[in-house]
C-alpha cells in the first residue's frame, strides 16, 4: 500500500485518504477546506504548526490503513468513547452552522442567495446530521439510556427527540424556500434566511444540552463494555446510512461550508 508522504500536498493526501480529515481536525489543523490545501505539502503544514513531521506522518499512516476513531488522554492515543464520537461530530456540525448563520445574514443584508452552498448545507443536514449523527443517538444511545431507566416520554431523552423533529422541520423549511429564493423571490429569500437562522439557533442549543447534560449522564450510567458495544454499532450506522468513507468526506465539506 502507498503511504502518506511529506511531499504530498494536503489536497492530494485528503483525496487519497478521506479519513485524514478527521485526524487533521483532531490535531487542530485547519487543513480540510483550506485555500492552501492544493499547494502546501504535509511537511510545510507540520512546519507551520510546529509539529514533528515524522510523528504526523506516523499518525497519518495509521489513519490511512485503519480509520478507527481515536482520542488522546494523558498523552496517549485511545479509542473514542461513544459520547466523544458524538461530541466530535458536534464540532463538525458547528462549522456548517457557522456557514448557515453567515448565509442568513448575507441574505438579510440584500445579497443574492448562494443556492449551491445552501443545497450542500441541506444535504449535510439531512445526511450527516440526521441520518448519521442523530441515527446513532436514536437507534443506539437513547435506547441504551432508556434501558437504564431514562424515560422516553419526559426528561433529557424526550427533549432531545423532540428537538430532532424540530430540526427536521426546519430543514424542510430551508429546502422549501430555496427554489423561489434562488430565482429572486424576495419573500422566499426572507423565509430562507429565517429558516436557516432558526435551524442554527435550535442546533446550537441542542448541542449545548447534549454536551453538558445528556452525555455526562450517559458516561455515568453506561459501563465500559456497553460503551464498546455502542461504538461498534455507531460504525455500523455510518456504513449503513451513508456508506464507508463518506463520513470523512462530510468532514471536509463542513470546512468548505464554514466560511460561506
Amino acid at each position: 500500500m502507498v503511504e502518506p508522504s511529506p511531499l504530498l500536498t494536503v489536497a492530494e493526501a485528503l483525496q487519497r485518504w478521506p479519513q485524514l480529515a478527521q485526524l487533521f481536525l483532531e490535531r487542530r489543523l485547519a487543513c480540510p477546506g483550506c485555500a492552501m490545501a492544493p499547494f502546501d505539502t504535509v511537511r510545510e503544514v507540520a512546519s507551520a504548526y510546529g509539529i514533528d513531521v515524522a510523528g504526523l506522518l506516523e499518525e497519518m499512516n495509521r489513519a490511512a490503513v485503519s480509520g478507527p476513531r481515536r482520542a488522546r488522554r494523558d498523552g496517549k492515543e485511545t479509542e473514542m468513547t461513544p459520547t466523544e464520537t458524538l461530541k466530535h461530530e458536534h464540532q463538525i456540525i458547528q462549522l456548517v452552522l457557522n456557514g448557515a448563520e453567515l448565509e442568513a445574514a448575507a441574505i438579510r443584508g440584500g445579497a443574492p442567495v448562494n443556492a449551491e452552498a445552501v443545497e450542500r448545507m441541506v444535504d449535510f443536514f439531512r445526511t450527516f446530521v440526521d441520518r448519521c449523527h442523530h441515527g446513532k443517538e436514536e437507534k443506539h444511545l437513547f435506547p441504551a439510556l432508556v434501558a437504564k431507566g431514562f424515560s422516553p416520554d419526559a426528561g433529557p431523552v424526550a427533549v432531545m427527540l423532540h428537538e430532532h423533529e424540530q430540526g427536521r422541520a426546519a430543514v424542510r423549511a430551508i429546502a422549501a424556500a430555496l427554489p423561489g429564493a434562488k430565482t429572486g423571490d424576495a419573500g422566499q429569500a426572507a423565509a430562507l434566511a429565517d429558516a436557516l437562522a432558526a435551524y442554527v439557533e435550535l442546533l446550537r442549543g441542542h448541542i449545548f444540552k447534549e454536551n453538558n447534560v445528556l452525555f455526562p449522564m450517559a458516561e455515568q450510567v453506561l459501563p465500559e463494555p456497553e460503551q464498546s458495544g455502542l461504538a461498534e454499532r455507531f460504525e455500523e450506522v455510518e456504513n449503513e446510512e451513508i456508506g464507508p468513507g463518506v463520513h470523512e468526506r462530510y468532514h471536509a465539506l463542513a470546512h468548505e461550508l464554514a466560511g460561506v
